[in-house]
């Protein structure tokens, strides 16, 4: 039987996961564990989706490559994020798992004859069964408030709603006895499409994914209220990025937006490859987007970025850097997304973001990272 895991945007899938994947946890759990982390030639890391949490890895793997030069380290990834894993530094191999197959991701791991098995989810179940069944010697992973995933790994690491997501995977390496201080780089050689100039335009990031996705989102008046000020007053083109998920509403935006700057913008959204967007993004003057998977990677390839994050927590998936700037939702009981599933706050919280505070925090962050280049 085939029974697809993964999508964190199926309700169903995470019924499934949780009220299936607890009670088989709990059971594998009672397999008796090691106490001491053995020597080890193979490294196995298992981040099976979300490309905002795999960016946040590229700040733990150079560390963890300076201190283990002699081993293999295997990335293990899911459909969603495999193209973002290739791009990470510090591993030997990265190896694409059939997540919606258990029986298969499971015989794939065991294959590989991993010693150690790092788990960097938070909280799917099914990272935790198929740790359990995957033959390592020795598994470490997140014992995360109310998931209940916990029972089956040797060494069990707190993961935090009060720390930044790169801290929660800090701790986790440190169990290996690595103490990680880098952050997140990417590098990509990847052509910047023939429609767009270096530095002559800014990004906007419009769309979100996942889980109740609509809730990250700014309403669209704000965005044709800013991208006004972008061209008016700062006299950039406008590039809209999207996945492919986003190309038929991006369509009608795009359009409003030209007719609003005289058609200083470029629909990029649904039309590149991650490699490409993310070479967008490195040749962006700066980027503007809801808090997803886009807020890692602008600073990830040195690019100053306006994060919007309404009902996300900043301090736990804010960009990181000095060239990131967070704007926060106004009024109470707002930044309640840490795992990307809450529910049953308000649904208002990107309506209180005014454009006119976006503009002076790009503005003003212009300004800094130029005055810091010698450009003012």
């Amino acid at each position: 039987m085939r029974v697809r895991f993964g999508d964190r945007a199926d309700t169903r899938l995470r019924f499934l996961d949780r009220y299936a994947g607890i009670p088989l946890v709990l059971f594998l759990g009672l397999k008796p564990k090691e106490s001491d982390l053995p020597a080890f030639s193979v490294l196995g890391l298992l981040q099976t989706a979300a490309i905002g949490d795999t960016v946040l890895m590229a700040g733990v793997l150079p560390d963890l490559r300076r201190s283990f030069p002699e081993a293999r380290i295997i990335l293990f990834s899911g459909s969603s994020n495999y193209s973002m894993a290739r791009m990470l530094p510090g591993v030997d191999d990265v190896i694409q798992l059939p997540i919606h197959n258990p029986v298969a991701m499971v015989q794939l791991l065991r294959s590989k004859r991993v010693d150690v098995l790092c788990d960097f989810g938070p909280w799917p179940r099914i990272n935790a069964v198929c740790s359990a069944l995957s033959g390592a010697r020795f598994l470490i992973g997140f014992r995360t408030p109310g998931q209940h995933r916990h029972y089956v790994y040797d060494y069990v690491v707190e993961h935090s709603p009060r720390l930044h997501e790169l801290e929660n995977q800090r701790a986790l390496v440190r169990a290996l006895g690595v103490e990680s201080r880098s952050f997140p780089q990417i590098s990509v050689d990847t052509p910047l499409p023939k429609v767009l100039s270096p530095k002559s335009y800014i990004v906007f990031h419009p769309w979100s994914a996942g889980y109740r996705s609509s809730l990250k989102e700014w309403p669209d008046e704000n965005w044709l209220k800013l991208g006004e000020r972008v061209v008016g007053r700062l006299g950039y083109q406008i590039a809209i990025t999207g996945g492919p998920s986003d190309r038929v509403r991006a369509a009608p935006f795009h359009a409003r937006l030209a007719a609003r700057t005289g058609s200083r913008v470029l629909n990029l959204a649904g039309e590149t490859s991650l490699a490409e967007m993310i070479r967008v993004l490195k040749d962006a003057v700066a980027v503007v987007s809801v808090n997803t998977s886009t807020v890692h990677l602008a600073p990830a390839v040195g690019t100053p970025v306006v994060s919007l994050n309404g009902p996300v927590k900043a301090a736990r998936w804010g960009p990181l850097g000095p060239k990131s700037i967070s704007i926060n939702a106004e009024g109470p009981d707002c930044d309640f997304i840490s795992l990307g599933f809450e529910v049953g706050h308000r649904e208002d919280c990107m309506a209180t973001i005014k454009p006119e505070v976006v503009f002076k925090a790009l503005f003003e962050l212009l300004q800094c990272v130029a005055s810091e280049s010698g450009k003012v």
